[in-house]
């Protein structure tokens, strides 16, 4: 088969309430109280495999569009091409996007053992990221041992982490900011 097509709906649905309290205060911290989220998220996605040349080489396309009931439409597209060059050996690359929205206390649970006080300065975006990447396997003696070369780095945008200071200088607010970062694991796999 030269050609597949597939696609779909989906439906995410989160309310999320993070109820923050201290039981003493004495550090007089800001962000004690409720924090409601609900997040309705319908979506539609398809997704097309192309074979050529007796299935040597593959190109999967997809693309997912959501509706954020805040954030409105977020299209999410991405791309991998697999080749086998040999018996035993595949390359890939790929390419695609994604984006989330943050839960800022369950994922930072250390804030709230720290004396450190948060104050959230402006609109949490979702964060977006950019994945991209390359991969060679090679099996040799059949299936029994195989080696990896892998890199897949992500340039994110919108990712939120804290500038903290302590409460002994307190000059600035601490704010919760956005940043960009580049991130690129190199691994090597061997497994037998």
């Amino acid at each position: 088969e030269k050609h597949q097509l597939k696609t779909g709906f989906s439906y995410r649905f989160l309310d999320l309430e993070e109820d923050i309290r201290f039981g003493n205060d004495d550090l007089q911290r800001s962000y004690a109280g409720i924090y409601q989220r609900q997040e309705n998220i319908p979506g539609v996605f398809a997704e097309n495999v192309f074979n050529w040349y007796d299935n040597q080489l593959t190109l999967i396309t997809g693309l997912r569009y959501d509706h954020h009931n805040t954030f409105g439409w977020k299209a999410t597209p991405r791309a991998l091409l697999r080749a086998n060059l040999s018996p035993g050996t595949v390359a890939r690359i790929s390419v695609g996007t994604g984006w989330r929205t943050v839960n800022l206390f369950s994922e930072n649970i250390n804030l709230l053992a720290s004396s450190r006080d948060v104050r959230i300065t402006e609109e949490l975006l979702p964060e977006e990221a950019l994945n991209y990447g390359a991969n060679l396997t090679h099996n040799y003696y059949g299936d029994d041992v195989e080696a990896q070369f892998s890199s897949f780095p992500s340039v994110s945008s919108h990712i939120i982490c804290g500038t903290f200071v302590l409460r002994s200088s307190c000059p600035p607010p601490p704010r919760i900011r956005h940043t960009s970062s580049l991130m690129s694991p190199l691994l090597l796999l061997v497994s037998v």
